[in-house]
């Protein structure tokens, strides 16, 4: 995705700004809590980006805009639902992180199994 962007030092900031605006769909600022997180998500694999093109100086800003960006566009809708400390219910996390890598390990083995049964059954006609 960054690469069809065609970040630039000097068009960060606007291209930045532009992909915000359509995650909140322009001028009807529609806020939600997913849109807020992916909003800190683009920004974070933006600074990723510049820092791997070399861009460190722009990398190092990103965080100020992002901020204020983030502020003028969500601010009231943090406020008005809950503030920060809602999006831990909003997102809540596993419970018991071990359960989820259980579940994991065993969906990788069946699918393991499956796939090697299939290449011994395909080699052995």
């Amino acid at each position: 995705m960054m690469r069809r962007l065609d970040i630039k030092k000097d068009t960060g900031y606007l291209t930045f700004v532009g992909v915000a605006n359509e995650l909140f769909e322009n001028q009807k600022r529609l806020v939600t809590w997913s849109r807020i997180v992916a909003l800190y998500a683009f920004g974070a694999r933006l600074a990723l980006h510049c820092k791997e093109k070399g861009y460190i100086d722009f990398a190092r800003h990103i965080d100020v805009f992002l901020g204020r960006y983030a502020a003028d566009m969500t601010g009231h809708y943090v406020k008005d639902n809950g503030g920060w400390e809602k999006l831990p219910e909003v997102f809540p996390g596993d419970q018991n992180p071990g359960d989820s890598m259980w579940k994991f390990l065993s969906w990788m083995a069946v699918t393991l199994g499956i796939a090697t049964a299939a290449a011994f059954f395909s080699s052995s006609r």
